[in-house]
């Protein structure tokens, strides 16, 4: 007995589209929804870095708060404050460390013109 399965999708298979905005690009599928292809894991990963940044910085926040909360609860126990401290100064230094190495790419940019903030897959070599 066979059986015979046809993939509707894969005669609808397409690259997706990058739409450019004042913000930054944003890879969509593309005016009839359609699936996208290998070719679209750029995008994928466009989409990906986008929001990394909103979450590290939710993060940090959720550390801060953490650490002051922390810090409050124990303020009779000197080694709970200090521990409260480590994670608030931790928190710093890892927004800190993102920010510089943001300004380092961007400043690489503008001096050598290479696009070095944005994702690309080199298909033509």
């Amino acid at each position: 007995m066979k059986l015979n399965f046809t993939a509707h999708a894969q005669g609808l298979t397409k690259d997706w589209i990058t739409i450019d905005r004042s913000i930054g690009s944003k890879c969509v599928a593309g005016p009839d929804d359609d699936v996208a292809t290998i070719q679209g894991i750029q995008c994928l990963i466009t989409n990906l870095l986008a929001i990394i940044a909103p979450i590290i910085t939710l993060i940090a926040i959720g550390m801060i708060i953490l650490g002051g909360a922390k810090m409050i609860a124990n303020a009779d126990n000197p080694k709970a404050v200090d521990e409260a401290k480590k994670i608030i100064t931790f928190a710093i230094i890892g927004v800190i460390g993102i920010a510089a190495a943001w300004i380092i790419l961007v400043l690489i940019q503008e001096f050598t013109g290479a696009p070095v903030t944005r994702f690309q897959i080199i298909t033509n070599p």
